[in-house]
């Protein structure tokens, strides 16, 4: 019989504008049993708590506060790491969908999301090693 994996033990690092939209990621990431949960808001924000975190998982808007869009985040984070990228996000313009691809994610989950299916993506992504 398979184990349950524990993901008390599993960090997350939400990259999101918005507050709110931030704080409902990181709620359905501790029903999922995630330990930690950590929100940046820009780009600058971000490369911080990647390096200082290490997450399991990021889950990023390519929208961010600042100059620098979560998709030139996903791509600092390409060159760095190969751990799990999920973009959720409004963006569906051509060029930004063949952007996202590049980075090779996970998921691309548009907004607004379906909480089922992003804690599904999620789970997964917590899940790989």
């Amino acid at each position: 019989m398979l184990k349950p994996i524990s993901l008390r033990d599993k960090s997350l690092l939400i990259v999101e504008n918005e507050v709110i939209i931030a704080d409902d990621i990181a709620r359905l990431g501790h029903q999922l049993g995630v330990g930690y949960c950590h929100i940046a808001f820009d780009y600058q924000q971000a490369i911080q708590q990647f390096v200082s975190y290490q997450p399991e998982l990021v889950i990023i808007d390519v929208k961010l506060r600042g100059q620098q869009s979560g998709i030139e985040f996903g791509q600092w984070m390409r060159k760095e790491s190969v751990k799990p990228i999920i973009y959720v996000t409004v963006a569906s313009h051509p060029d930004e969908i063949k952007q996202l691809i590049h980075t090779k994610p996970l998921a691309y989950i548009p907004k607004p999301f379906d909480d089922k299916v992003l804690k599904m993506a999620m789970k997964q992504g917590l899940s790989m090693k």
